[in-house]
């Protein structure tokens, strides 16, 4: 233990290729507290070591930072950083799983090069409460051959790759907040499960960005797999528009996938499934595309969820609305048509934030939701249909109640291309969860592309109880007719893409 209490102030360090700085074998009840390592291997648990603390400290690792192996158990692990090297923690066993019994908590990695966590042929591992920020190479955490290992209340931001658990038995990822950044030749996913048996994931939060293809679950070959109340954002803007909420692949036997929000912020499908049969049973899920794409089954795009629901005999219960959600770090979703529309599972009593569920009708997705009193909002804007020929159209939008009462009046705004148009004042009376469309002026569409807004105000005469949820947006493109040209002194349009 440092004197000062600062672990950057007192620094054990030896920087030789290929060299382990301090080496534990057959040691036990030693605590490393505020006390700084760099070397190659910094610290290496082995040999039946056992009854071991690392706490406040900080590593600046080349090749690993901290190792656990052979035998060693009962080792704790918290309130340290891990800087730099190939990995953060690496622990390995052997086929009788007798290196174990690992807590990793409320730690940082940042830019390690491979895995942050490393964990092999071991059991009974907890790690929860890390911070793990910027991976550019590989997972953050990885785990293979292991029993019982909890993935729980992690901060993964800006990295390609969170969670990669394959060939494992008992494990449990929860209440995980995953941003994904994704990479240039690497693979991007919030969490791959991989041949495992026996896994419960929900109540994680995982959102996607950037330009490049990414997943968001990935299910490949695994058995009496639970994923629920997840909350899935894919933002990306990819090209080919091939990210995928939900990849079901090959995807084994007994999976269960119920109460959880897919959704796409512009391309992308909320659900792919490649291989036949589909053994995952999927209902009581939320699919969201603007487009209206739910998913691809048996090499087919379905843009219906009715049509979806008849082909793969399942999602009877789903959904396909905009989650609205609150922000892109919180995916608290703010749709009425969502709340209670879920199905109980037994052992999943609470959300992300440990508020406790409905128990008979629990909201869709990680995080429970309470509709206020008076609110609106725009669920759709369904008219014109894109392309749209020139001429003279009316604007529909679907009104959507989103309070807890009734909904008697609102006025409803709207703009084209950035240019108000008059509002409409709308009477009449939907119910909790009842909506309606409702044709809210004309317009004159000309030629090219125009990006159409609607949103609502004064509900009931009254301000907005929640502005989450009260605004969509589209665009419109006209169809061409005539002769054009492209390119030259004089073109139409300048190029083709």
């Amino acid at each position: 233990e440092s004197e000062s209490g600062d672990s950057s102030a007192v620094i054990i360090r030896y920087q030789v290729d290929q060299t382990i700085m301090v080496n534990l074998k057959k040691t036990k009840y030693i605590t490393f507290r505020k006390l700084g390592f760099q070397g190659y291997h910094n610290l290496w648990l082995t040999d039946s070591t056992s009854n071991i603390t690392i706490d406040h400290c900080y590593f600046i690792g080349w090749r690993h930072c901290l190792t656990a192996e052979t035998v060693s158990r009962n080792i704790t692990i918290v309130n340290t950083n891990f800087y730099g090297g190939a990995h953060g923690i690496v622990v390995y066993g052997d086929a009788n799983r007798s290196t174990g019994n690992l807590d990793i908590r409320d730690n940082i990695f940042s830019s390690q090069g491979d895995q942050s966590v490393h964990v092999t042929w071991a059991k009974d591992i907890v790690t929860g409460n890390n911070t793990f920020y910027g991976q550019t190479y590989d997972r953050s955490i990885y785990a293979s051959q292991v029993y019982n290992m909890t993935i729980e209340n992690n901060r993964f931001i800006d990295v390609n790759f969170a969670i990669r658990p394959d060939n494992s038995k008992g494990l449990v990822i929860r209440n995980n907040r995953i941003k994904i950044s994704p990479v240039i030749g690497r693979e991007n996913i919030g969490i791959h499960l991989e041949s495992n048996d026996s896994v419960n994931v929900y109540n994680n939060y995982i959102h996607t960005e950037g330009n490049l293809m990414v997943y968001g679950i990935f299910l490949y070959n695994c058995s009496h797999t639970g994923i629920y109340f997840n909350s899935i954002d894919i933002a990306n803007t990819d090209i080919a528009q091939d990210s995928r909420a939900l990849m079901l692949y090959n995807s084994g036997a007994n999976n269960e996938i119920k109460n959880n929000i897919f959704n796409i912020v512009q391309g992308g499908f909320p659900v792919f499934c490649s291989g036949l049969p589909l053994t995952a049973f999927l209902d009581y899920n939320n699919y969201y595309n603007p487009s209206g794409l739910i998913g691809q089954y048996n090499n087919r795009n379905y843009y219906s969820l009715q049509a979806w629901s008849d082909s793969t005999a399942m999602d009877g219960h789903s959904l396909a609305e905009n989650p609205f959600y609150t922000s892109d770090s919180v995916l608290s979703m703010n749709q009425v048509l969502l709340n209670d529309s879920g199905l109980p599972i037994p052992g999943i009593t609470y959300d992300i934030d440990s508020t406790l569920r409905n128990a008979s009708h629990p909201d869709i997705g990680a995080k429970e939701y309470n509709p206020c009193q008076p609110d609106a909002g725009i669920n759709r804007i369904t008219g014109p249909v894109s392309p749209v020929s020139q001429g003279i159209h009316p604007v529909k939008v679907i009104l959507q109640n989103q309070g807890s009462g009734t909904l008697t009046t609102a006025v409803i705004h709207w703009m084209v291309n950035g240019q108000i148009q008059a509002p409409f004042p709308w009477t009449g009376n939907l119910g909790y969860k009842q909506n309606a469309e409702v044709s809210i002026g004309n317009y004159n569409f000309t030629s090219g592309l125009f990006s159409l807004k609607a949103w609502t105000a004064q509900p009931n005469g009254s301000g907005e109880c929640n502005h989450y949820n009260d605004t969509l947006q589209t665009q419109v493109a006209v169809s061409l007719c005539g002769t054009y040209t492209i390119g030259g002194s004089t073109p139409d349009f300048e190029s083709f893409s």
